[in-house]
């Protein structure tokens, strides 16, 4: 029994290890639907994967989000622009928002933001320019370099966009030299001289319809022809590399035999090589001459005394190579030279379409120069002396003249921005196009036509308008001075600052003069006077005055104004309850007293009764009363002067009617005067006056 449980247990340690086995490998298979389990358990022993993420796959557990990504940074970071704003993002990578408060981005970077446009304007700042893209010019190999990627360089132009040039100082981007690709050619280009020649080379001829073929008795021609020429790379020095323009012998065979595409035998040379006709062939027949060889024989062209090639015309040519049988072979007749004028347009151009095409067109003869075939061979083959190529007739040689289309002190010259440069822009046209053999005209323009920029005759532009450059104008009652932009020497056009401007100025307070507000006060002495205001200050202006003063001055009598008349006691003299006469004294009440007329005709009225005062009653309607008409001597109207004092008082008397200084109850010439509390005529005779 025991040796039977030793059995069992290694059998069932075995099915255990195997069915776990079976589970891992079905768990491998399942967790990656594109890859079997035996590429998932590789990444695993490789450390690509973990069983958490197999987990993961098994559970969908890669499905779900994460609600706290694992050891994943929050809020706000730093990043490299110091004014810009970053912050962490659900990855934890730290990301660019936004710019701080005050920056704008440019070129991705936060720039502070300013209000340039007094600098602008005054062309202080400078402005760089902008442009719109680039042109190239054609790409050139580089030195030793003949093609591939980055094998040439261009240069690369900036298109400055019309009205974006710099200014004041600003700066445009150069031109550069950039790299540029240059495709590889697909076929053979090694020089014939680089073929070698080599012994026992085969001898190739040119059959009558041009092909070619090798001249043996296996092939069955025979006849002239040149040996053979064979490529052998080893056989290419370095001298012919660098012949070539090539470093090495290997960056030459790399572009002149690209992946091997030159034939390795090259059926022309300059040997020549002959096969006897008088045989046969390997098959044992008639060897088949290959004829003429036309293509490899060389021919002279028939010229005039001067050199050029004479172009015949093409039936005189004909007729002279094969003449009637019995008339007499006449030289071939030369074309005539086309004169530039006679086809010559009104637009300058010129027109072949009215010259005849025998006039035209005709044919250039040719004899045989050198002969690669014997005399018998030429008289076997019939070979002829002659041949002929296409030509067209001479033309009359006109150079190209070029000139202005519009004559330049015609020309404006162009607006460039204040304080720059004027120019012209020149354009030159063909005035007469070249013809025939004629010199061309420099330029490529399918019309003949290019521009030229020049500054000769042109002025500078105007500086750029200023601040300096505004005239003041006058200060207007609301407190402001326009001035005005003057650009009689400056140019507003480019930096456009505003072409006026408000400015606060100073206005200073304008007030009327002062005009008389009443009379002469004749108890103070003064006069009240009143004036307006035309003009209120602003700003710092002058400040305003009063609009109402007192000044002295001198009475001349009373305008209807009341009074309260005092004696030099100090007494009001008032008038008596029981009469209404004037008096002083207990038994009379004070009252101010209406006083009118000039200081030698005064009229006064009682304040109680308001009634005219004819001496001391003052019960009468009108001045015109007599009062003590019994007794002339005393008798008078209610009229009476004042006589003004140095101390602003009034010495006061009626008119008697008799015109007499004095009165009956005067001790002092007729003055009234009063003593405390009785009447007592001239005690006191002068009164003071306060305006009621």
């Amino acid at each position: 029994m025991a040796s039977s449980a030793k059995v069992l247990i290694p059998i069932f340690l075995l099915v255990s290890i195997l069915c776990t086995v079976s589970v891992i490998y079905g768990a491998l298979e399942m967790s990656d639907g594109e890859r079997s389990a035996l590429e998932v358990l590789q990444d695993l022993i490789n450390g690509k994967l973990s069983l958490k993420d197999i987990w993961n796959a098994l559970t969908g557990e890669d499905d779900k989000p994460d609600d706290k990504p694992d050891d994943k940074a929050e809020g706000t970071c730093a990043g490299p622009d110091t004014n810009g704003v970053y912050e962490f993002d659900v990855d934890g990578n730290c990301v660019k928002l936004s710019c701080k408060p005050g920056y704008f981005e440019q070129g991705g970077i936060c720039m502070q933001q300013r209000d340039l446009s007094d600098e602008f304007y005054g062309g202080t700042i400078p402005i760089d320019c902008e442009i719109s893209g680039y042109t190239f010019s054609d790409c050139m190999p580089k030195v030793n370099r003949k093609c591939g990627e980055g094998a040439g360089t261009r240069q690369k132009y900036p298109t400055v966009l019309d009205g974006f040039a710099a200014r004041a100082g600003g700066e445009c981007e150069p031109i550069t030299e950039v790299d540029c690709d240059i495709e590889c050619p697909t076929e053979c280009s090694v020089l014939r001289d680089h073929y070698s020649s080599v012994a026992n080379a085969a001898c190739y001829g040119i059959k009558t319809d041009n092909t070619i073929v090798e001249l043996s008795t296996e092939t069955g021609f025979c006849g002239s022809g040149e040996e053979s020429l064979t490529f052998i790379p080893e056989n290419i020095s370095l001298q012919d590399a660098q012949d070539a323009n090539f470093a090495t012998v290997q960056e030459y065979l790399e572009y002149a035999n690209p992946n091997g595409v030159c034939e390795q035998i090259k059926p022309t040379s300059p040997t020549a090589c002959t096969v006897d006709c008088d045989q046969l062939n390997d098959s044992m027949e008639p060897m088949v001459n290959v004829g003429c060889n036309y293509a490899r024989t060389e021919y002279a062209y028939i010229r005039d005394e001067s050199g050029p090639a004479i172009c015949f015309n093409t039936e005189s040519v004909k007729k002279y190579l094969n003449p009637t049988i019995g008339e007499v072979s006449t030289k071939p007749t030369k074309l005539a030279t086309i004169e530039a004028s006679s086809v010559r347009g009104t637009d300058g151009s010129y027109d072949m379409s009215s010259v005849p095409e025998d006039k035209k067109k005709g044919v250039h003869l040719l004899y045989r120069a050198s002969n690669n075939l014997s005399f018998d061979d030429l008289v076997k083959s019939k070979c002829h002396l002659y041949d002929t190529e296409p030509c067209d007739a001479p033309l009359e040689d006109v150079d190209c003249v070029m000139g202005l289309s519009t004559p330049r002190n015609e020309l404006a010259c162009t607006y460039n921005g204040c304080g720059q440069k004027r120019y012209k822009t020149l354009t030159y046209v063909a005035k007469t196009q070249p013809f025939g053999g004629g010199e061309l005209c420099p330029t490529e323009d399918s019309n003949y036509e290019f521009t030229r920029i020049e500054e000769q005759g042109c002025s500078t532009e105007s500086r750029c308008c200023e601040d300096s450059d505004y005239v003041t104008g006058e200060c207007n009652n609301e407190g402001i001075n326009r001035y005005t932009l003057d650009t009689t020497y400056c140019d507003n056009s480019d930096t456009q600052i505003p072409v006026s401007k408000d400015v606060d100025c100073d206005v200073n307070c304008v007030q009327s003069g002062w005009t008389n507000s009443g009379g002469c006060n004749g108890s103070t002495g003064k006069q009240s006077q009143t004036r307006t205001t035309t003009t209120a200050a602003l700003n710092d202006g002058t400040a305003c005055g009063d609009t109402t003063q007192d000044i002295s001055c001198t009475p001349t009598g009373f305008d209807n104004e009341r009074f309260y008349i005092k004696d030099g006691y100090g007494n009001y003299l008032g008038q008596y309850t029981t009469n209404n006469w004037m008096g002083v004294g207990s038994v009379s009440a004070k009252t101010y007293f209406t006083l009118d007329g000039s200081f030698t005709n005064v009229t006064i009225k009682g304040g109680i009764n308001d009634k005219y005062c004819a001496q001391m009653i003052c019960t009468n309607d009108s001045p015109e009363n007599v009062v003590y008409s019994h007794v002339s001597s005393m008798a008078s109207k209610g009229y009476w002067t004042f006589e003004r004092q140095s101390d602003g008082g009034y010495r006061i008397r009626p008119k008697m009617n008799d015109g007499g200084a004095k009165s009956l109850y005067s001790q002092e010439g007729g003055y009234y005067g009063v003593s405390l509390g009785v009447n007592t005529w001239g005690a006191k005779t002068i009164f003071y006056l306060e305006k009621a």
